[in-house]
Formats: structure tokens, C-alpha cells, sequence
């Protein structure tokens, strides 16, 4: 009876380590993905990622706008409108729930 009951923990383990092998070979996830509307609404006082980038202030039209944003200016403003530190921990956060969406936890 405990055989059984370890064979099919292995079993789902292994399933989710497969959905996790499928997850790092997707080259790429938009923000519109990792930030979707109940992310942003749980986390901060805007209800889309665009909306959150409009009323930045940081003119941004692309992601290499984006990019172009200084670390300091940006970690100020998820600062004031996220429960979040900084942007490191707002994306980590937002991809560790993605991730654990994909593979069903």
C-alpha cells in the first residue's frame, strides 16, 4: 500500500519537473503575461501592466525604453505604486507565480 502511494508521488514529481523543463525552454514570457490583470490588481494600484507604465512618467513605448529606465528611478516608482521593494522582487514575484501556474500548483 505505501509502495503505491510513492510510486505516484515520484510520478507527479516527475511530471512537474517536466512541465518545469518545458517552462525554461519557452524562450520568452511578455510582461503582459508575468503582470496580468490579477497580479497587478493584488499587487498594485493599477489594473494593467500599460496603465502601470502610462502613468510612470518614464515615456516608455517598447521594451528597450524600458531598459533604458535608471534602477534607481524605477525601483522608486514600484516603490510608491506596488507592495513591492524594488523591481527585482516585483518580477521574481510575478514569475514565481506564473511558473507555479504552468505547472498546476
Amino acid at each position: 500500500m505505501e509502495t503505491k502511494g510513492l510510486n505516484e508521488f515520484q510520478k507527479s514529481l516527475e511530471d512537474i519537473v517536466k512541465e518545469i523543463e518545458e517552462l525554461e525552454n519557452k524562450l520568452e514570457v511578455s510582461f503582459d503575461e508575468l503582470f496580468n490583470e490579477d497580479f497587478m490588481r493584488q499587487y498594485t494600484s493599477y489594473n494593467t501592466w500599460d496603465e502601470l507604465l502610462n502613468k510612470s512618467g518614464f515615456g516608455v513605448k517598447n521594451n528597450e525604453d524600458f531598459e533604458k529606465i535608471p534602477n534607481k528611478k524605477l525601483n522608486r516608482y514600484i516603490r510608491k505604486v506596488t507592495s513591492f521593494k524594488n523591481w527585482e522582487n516585483m518580477i521574481n514575484k510575478a514569475t514565481e507565480i506564473y511558473i507555479y501556474k504552468q505547472i498546476g500548483i
